[in-house]
């Protein structure tokens, strides 16, 4: 478990939660989204997350905020727990998944491990989006994306497609610069030391084929985004730019939410 990031905070102020719907939260953690869509008003929220300590902490939090009622944490791998809840579709889909791109024999934590590319769980996700949700249906993710230094992403380009020839509106908004992936791999390389999980020299030899094979194909940068697709709308593809990005909501974050098992929303 971790605490509220500024990419929780900004995604669950963002929430196309409203009054009535159901929602779904896939890889719930603290369970910041399932509770602002509680209090937003929705009558009905599921989240999963393969994490059983998550389940823990969100229902503690779905306490101390007096959702419990309404929120209903299941422990498993993206839409499979509910299969057997007989829950109707939804009219909103929300996630923050791993979404780090963490070559093949890297141990890394399993909150942030999105697989080689940082999209192993963002595609299952994407790909089950379409059975599960109303035809008017909206969905919302907050993520990280490998890409050129320009508006090409990994992330954009599974979404069109996954999405091609059907009726949903996606926008793809870029948050922050693009971050250079040599600056990506320095960070990893200290986090993953930290942590005892490789020493250098192992870490060195292990991602210098990775980073190899990404520049080869393009992928130079990494890019954080917010990601919204509306269904039953004409077919479109949107790539922006909010240079407000997430820089709004980073400051209030330390002091007013702390950690998972003590956030309470007093709005």
């Amino acid at each position: 478990m971790f605490p509220v990031f500024h990419e929780n905070l900004f995604l669950s102020q963002r929430l196309k939660a409203a009054p009535g719907a159901h929602v779904l939260d896939i890889g719930f953690g603290s369970g910041i989204f399932s509770i602002k869509a509680a209090l937003k008003g929705a009558c009905r929220v599921y989240g999963t997350d393969i994490n059983p300590k998550a389940q823990e902490y969100a229902i503690r939090n779905s306490i101390i905020n007096g959702v419990e009622d309404k929120v209903h944490f299941y422990v498993g791998d993206t839409y499979e727990p509910l299969r057997d809840q007989s829950v109707p579709r939804f009219d909103l889909i929300c996630t923050n998944p791993p979404f780090l791109p963490i070559p093949e024999g890297i141990p890394y934590y399993l909150h942030s491990n999105g697989g080689p590319h940082g999209t192993t769980v963002i595609s299952k996700i994407l790909r089950g989006v379409r059975d599960n949700i109303l035809p008017q249906g909206c969905f919302q993710m907050v993520t990280m994306s490998l890409g050129d230094a320009g508006s090409e992403t990994l992330v954009g380009k599974l979404l069109q497609d996954t999405f091609v020839g059907q009726s949903v509106a996606i926008s793809v908004t870029q948050l922050k610069d693009p971050l250079p992936l040599s600056a990506y791999i320095s960070n990893l390389r200290d986090r993953v030391i930290a942590g005892n999980f490789l020493d250098e020299h192992a870490f060195d030899q292990k991602m210098q084929p990775w980073e190899t094979d990404c520049t080869t194909q393009g992928m130079t940068h990494l890019h954080y985004l917010f990601v919204e697709m509306h269904f039953g709308r004409s077919s479109s593809y949107r790539f922006d730019r909010d240079d407000s990005g997430v820089e709004d909501v980073r400051q209030t974050i330390r002091d007013d939410y702390g950690f998972p098992g003590g956030i309470q929303w007093d709005d």
